[in-house]
């Protein structure tokens, strides 16, 4: 380790204090569900735009909330469905949402800065597609083994697909999920197997998703859908994959992993967290001094059943 790293933490590890982590009882996906008066599946029979705002008449293929039946004919009233795509045609999940008598679609990615008004999806799509045990019996489970569906349908080189991904990874409400996610890990397309496991990571089988992770972290990083599987480690809480934790921040210094070991901050990430004070990207190097800080601090370890 280099003396200029022992330093800079010998100066600051006093004085870091992290805010704690928040544990994550729903995903945005559920939110939006809880938001919305109806979710639907269909597309756009003909519309009229003028400048950004658009009036659409949107037929109903399946309900998964609300009034409508399919079928169904409604019309909709609002900004451009689709700000990054050609207008007109669009087919897929809408989330709606009732004002005054009339309906309007509402952000189906908020965290955007663009957002799309609805999820694009193949018209072949199919939820039976997806078989498990249980059927489903709440809006979330009915959106879940959509999204699922839609996943497998769409080429994984697509917008869309990153678009049902990230959609289906933030699906925590439904009880099917763990179901969802072993089927999609069983796909032969690699891009909705890695999908597959991101999603296991949060849930009952994370330790054994997360070695897998580990395991073949030298294909994932290779793979376009490194992402998700990345991106599903930010928030991990459990102390018994600090090993594999380890291992994945050691080979690909993923932000996500040094910040899981950093909020975990048990005796054994203290080998890892002290490695990475010399990693050649400094946010890394920061996450490092910040979970080294969190012993001098005295907070307590994060685990799954106390993620603060």
């Amino acid at each position: 380790m280099q003396n200029t790293a022992l330093g800079l933490v010998g100066f600051t590890i006093a004085m870091v204090v992290i805010a704690p982590v928040a544990k994550a009882e729903k995903g945005a996906t559920d939110f939006l569900a809880d938001q919305a008066d109806a979710i639907v599946v269909g597309g756009i029979q003909s519309a009229q735009q003028a400048g950004t705002a658009t009036t659409f008449v949107l037929a109903v293929t399946r309900s998964l909330k609300g009034p409508f039946d399919p079928g169904a004919v409604l019309t909709i009233s609002g900004p451009d469905p689709d700000p990054e795509g050609s207008f007109g045609g669009q087919y897929g999940l809408w989330f709606l949402k009732q004002t005054g008598g009339q309906w309007s679609a509402l952000p189906a990615e908020p965290s955007t800065m663009h957002p799309s008004r609805y999820l694009p999806m193949p018209k072949t799509s199919s939820p039976s597609s997806i078989t498990t045990k249980s059927p489903p019996s709440t809006v979330h489970d009915r959106l879940a083994l959509e999204l699922a569906a839609a996943l497998q349908a769409a080429p994984a080189s697509s917008r869309s697909f990153s678009q049902l991904a990230d959609a289906l990874l933030q699906c925590r409400e439904s009880a099917l999920i763990p179901e969802i996610h072993r089927a999609l890990h069983g796909h032969a397309d690699p891009a909705v197997r890695f999908v597959g496991l991101a999603g296991l990571v949060h849930t009952s089988e994370r330790i054994a998703a997360l070695s897998e992770v580990a395991g073949n972290i030298e294909a994932i990083k290779k793979h376009p859908a490194r992402r998700f599987v990345s991106s599903s480690l930010c928030g991990f809480h459990d102390p018994s994959g600090v090993a594999s934790l380890a291992r994945i921040a050691q080979s690909t210094g993923a932000f996500c992993a040094v910040q899981a070991l950093a909020f975990i901050h048990t005796i054994d990430t203290l080998p890892t967290l002290a490695d990475l004070l010399d990693h050649s990207d400094p946010a890394i190097r920061e996450l490092a001094i910040c979970g080294l800080s969190r012993f001098v601090n005295n907070f307590p370890i994060t685990h799954v059943t106390n993620p603060r």
